[in-house]
């Protein structure tokens, strides 16, 4: 069995995302998130107020589920929180598994040092991303 869960906000320790206009940009980006999850897999999702460990507990029991596959968040306040997350749910025999998206491997490479030195990489991955993607 198997489950879709996707958070409206960060960690509780970590508050992300900042300020009320983004916590509500967020909130709808997880709602369509879900929304877009549930219909592409033929299954409820269900909207967790925080990315913590209680709440996903709580959802892998419902779903009778001991691994959660999440995006790869390699640095900043989101990866704080997974890690937080997975330390918690590891005594549970809960494991997280991060996941990178093609896209993402194809461009992390070149994400060293600010955007204007990735700017000249973009044609470069998009061409590629359209080999990898017709």
């Amino acid at each position: 069995m198997g489950g879709i869960a996707v958070a409206r906000q960060g960690h509780p320790d970590d508050p992300w995302p900042f300020g009320e206009a983004t916590a509500h940009w967020f909130a709808a980006l997880a709602e369509d998130a879900a929304q877009r999850a549930s219909n592409a897999l033929q299954q409820p999702a269900s909207l967790l107020p925080h990315l913590d460990a209680d709440n996903l507990r709580e959802a892998c029991d419902q779903a009778n589920a001991r691994v959660i596959a999440t995006p790869e968040a390699p640095v900043g306040p989101m990866a704080d929180a997974l890690e937080r997350v997975a330390a918690a749910l590891a005594s549970d025999g809960i494991q997280l598994i991060p996941l990178r998206r093609e896209w993402d491997e194809l461009a992390w490479p070149h994400a060293t040092h600010g955007f204007f030195r990735f700017k000249r990489e973009i044609p470069d991955l998009l061409a590629r991303n359209a080999l990898t993607h017709p």
